[in-house]
């Protein structure tokens, strides 16, 4: 199954109409899943970007891990082009101590 995503302002739509509910334990889930919806729109050439988005646990409301956060990412189209950047930007990786 292909992942489709919204856009920013699909979901910034659906943020608003929970947001209007009475049942507001919906609304963090829907704002973390509106700023999980962000690693889709940053462009590939700002690998640095993406990785800061997948390590900041307080985007998300602390309702979904960088884990989970890093398993979206790499549905990404383009992530075996980024794969690297933003993993070396994420662990460090390449990094030496002399």
């Amino acid at each position: 199954m292909e992942c489709v995503c919204a856009s920013s302002s699909d979901t910034n739509h659906y943020y608003g109409f929970i947001s209007t509910l009475k049942n507001r334990q919906l609304t963090p889930y829907f704002a973390a899943l509106r700023e999980l919806s962000q690693i889709y729109l940053i462009d590939a050439a700002h690998a640095k970007e993406i990785a800061t988005i997948i390590a900041d646990t307080d985007r998300y409301y602390g309702i979904i891990r960088a884990e989970e956060v890093l398993e979206f990412a790499e549905r990404r189209a383009d992530w075996f082009q980024i794969r690297a950047n933003v993993e070396r930007a994420m662990y460090g990786l390449g990094c030496e101590v002399m």
